[in-house]
C-alpha cells in the first residue's frame, strides 16, 4: 500500500567533528531521489555471436548520486554547510531517511540555485558518492 511521505522522509547532514555521526535535518527539502545503480554493461559481441543478437558482460555497479531539491533559505546554517562543502571541495556525509530505513552517502557536493521572478528560491543538490551508499535500519 502506498504511503504519503510528508513528515516521514528526511534528508540529514552529519554535523559532527568526530567519527560518531550527529544527524541534522536539512530544512526545506521537497523531493529526494536515489536510483540505486545498475551494473555497467560492456558490449562483448563478436563474430561468433548469433546474427541479430548482442552479447554483454556485466561489470561493477557505479555509485549513483543522491539528488534532492530544497526551498532555499539564504543564511540558514544547515543549508550553508552544503554550499561551504561545495565551494571547498570537501567530502560530506548525508543520509536519506525514510521512517526506519536510511541510505547514507559520503562524497562531494554539487549544488545549484534557481531563481525566477514569480517563483520561490530553490536549490538542486547532488551528493556524488566516493563509494557505495550504505543502507541500514534506524530508529524513527
Amino acid at each position: 500500500m502506498a504511503e504519503l511521505v510528508q513528515g516521514k522522509v528526511k534528508v540529514e547532514i552529519d554535523t559532527s567533528a568526530n567519527e560518531t555521526p550527529d544527524w541534522t535535518n536539512i530544512p526545506g527539502v521537497t523531493s529526494a531521489s536515489y536510483s540505486g545503480g545498475a551494473p555497467r554493461e560492456t558490449d562483448a559481441t563478436d563474430f561468433d555471436t548469433p546474427e541479430g543478437e548482442t552479447e554483454t558482460l556485466y561489470g561493477a555497479k557505479p555509485n549513483p548520486p543522491l539528488t534532492f531539491q530544497m526551498h532555499l533559505e539564504p543564511g540558514n546554517t544547515t543549508q550553508e554547510l552544503l554550499f561551504t562543502a561545495y565551494h571547498a571541495g570537501t567530502i560530506q556525509t548525508v543520509r536519506l531517511k525514510a521512517k526506519t530505513k536510511s541510505t547514507t552517502f559520503t562524497g562531494r557536493v554539487q549544488i545549484g540555485e534557481e531563481h525566477s521572478v514569480d517563483g520561490k528560491m530553490t536549490s538542486s543538490v547532488s551528493i556524488l558518492p566516493q563509494s557505495a551508499a550504505k543502507r541500514e535500519t534506524v530508529t524513527p
